[in-house]
């Protein structure tokens, strides 16, 4: 178990907002305190993607009101009750909604796994309505065809490999590290993950998934969403006080209800 605070882990949240995976984030209106929907933009996400030579999964937006408002929908349930398994996988890549007409779709495709200069790699029709069944296609999609282990090769600069290595016997200044630089060190840590046998180990790793993982969820930094091109309204409670003997705070999750695509 962590013996990171709730307290902790917020401070360490600040830092993430920097160099949080999915940016592009803009204010739209102000609904309340603690309510703020906002707007992404795919050319946010692609010169994100080029920068820090990320891949990228674009979700293809079908046409018809009624199709369009199913995936949102549907975009919202992964996110809202996303499993452990799926995690890992959303924070591998940058994610985007895209029209399908201004995607290289291949027949029956609705989703295009991208390269970091916004290139194909490879398509596949993803089921968004089951999350064993997305997170089972959004593995193949990434890890297929030697993707993963390329991105684990780019990923594993000695300090990471050391700060990896370091989550065998304690948190501390390596797992601060790895939170504040998870974009590059992601591969490593989740191909750690997959391999060691040691439960310790193991928890850490998971902790620092759900850390990175909460962060993004309940980022207040307008610039940040998950994924590009989709508009929320996004409802957040506020935190409560601190129980006295512990000095941890359990807040409810925020809520994210669809509005729409960016894209018409």
């Amino acid at each position: 178990m962590t013996t990171n605070t709730r307290r902790d882990f917020l401070a360490a949240g600040s830092a993430l907002s920097a160099g949080a995976l999915v940016f592009g984030l803009r204010p739209l209106l102000a609904h309340g305190e603690h309510d703020a929907p906002g707007i992404a933009r795919f050319d946010d996400a692609k010169a994100l993607m080029k920068k820090h030579r990320l891949y990228g999964v674009a979700i293809a937006i079908p046409k018809g009101k009624d199709a369009r408002k199913k995936l949102g929908a549907r975009i919202e349930g992964f996110l809202e009750r996303s499993a452990a398994s799926l995690r890992p996988l959303l924070l591998e890549a940058v994610y985007v909604a895209v029209p399908a007409k201004d995607l290289p779709l291949e027949a029956s495709e609705n989703t295009v796994l991208l390269d970091p200069d916004a290139a194909r790699v490879a398509g596949a029709k993803l089921n968004y309505a089951n999350l064993a069944r997305l997170a089972d296609g959004l593995r193949l999609l990434l890890h297929d065809d030697h993707r993963r282990a390329r991105r684990i090769n780019a990923s594993r600069t000695p300090r990471i490999k050391a700060d990896v290595a370091a989550l065998k016997k304690a948190f501390g200044p390596a797992y601060a590290r790895l939170l504040q630089d998870w974009r590059r060190a992601a591969p490593t840590f989740l191909e750690r993950y997959d391999n060691t046998k040691n439960p310790d180990e193991k928890s850490r790793i998971r902790s620092l998934v759900s850390s990175i993982w909460s962060t993004l969820i309940d980022e207040k930094d307008d610039r940040i969403g998950l994924p590009f091109g989709v508009e929320w309204k996004t409802k957040r409670w506020p935190l409560p006080e601190p129980c006295p003997p512990c000095g941890m705070a359990r807040p409810r999750p925020p809520s994210r209800k669809f509005i729409g695509f960016l894209a018409k």
